[in-house]
């Protein structure tokens, strides 16, 4: 919801002299600075209460950090494809735009799909070689998301109307 959030002030940005790319990076820092700290967080929990191989603390940061980072750049696209200046409340925007529920869409999508993969790597091939899917599964997601983002998010994205 990061471009419509800009309301009726997005003009300001689109007629800046600044190119798509740092934009693009400010909103996704954003959301990078709410959700990476419990990702940490997490992980340091994991890593005192548990006994596990050093892989598997490396896979609780890795494979999380994938998702977020995939997520927030398929979020933002669906926000340049859908957004929404005119509200009278940002509430309306965050959380019941047509962005934010494509994001929670694709995003529960790939948990039900990690989840399967999760269960069923590790009951037939083990716990490495699931990790190593999941990281594979996930970089994968980021240069989908990343691919998305980059041409025709930013096709998209020029042609806004303010």
């Amino acid at each position: 919801s990061s471009i419509s959030l800009e309301g009726k002030s997005f003009w300001v940005i689109k007629t800046s002299p600044l190119d798509h790319k740092p934009l693009f990076t400010a909103k996704m820092f954003i959301n990078y600075l709410i959700t990476i700290p419990f990702i940490i967080v997490d992980t340091i929990i994991i890593i005192i209460l548990m006994d596990l191989p050093f892989y598997m603390y490396l896979a609780v940061f890795i494979i999380p950090l994938l998702f977020v980072i995939g997520t927030t750049m398929i979020g933002l696209y669906f926000n340049i494809c859908y957004p929404k200046f005119d509200f009278d409340n940002p509430q309306k925007v965050v959380k019941s735009g047509v962005p934010t529920l494509l994001t929670i869409l694709i995003s529960f999508i790939g948990i039900i799909i990690s989840f399967i993969i999760a269960i069923t790597g590790y009951l037939l091939l083990g716990d490495l070689f699931t990790v190593i899917l999941l990281i594979i599964i996930g970089l994968l997601y980021c240069l989908l998301s990343y691919g998305l983002l980059y041409t025709k998010g930013v096709k998209k994205y020029y042609k806004i109307e303010y």
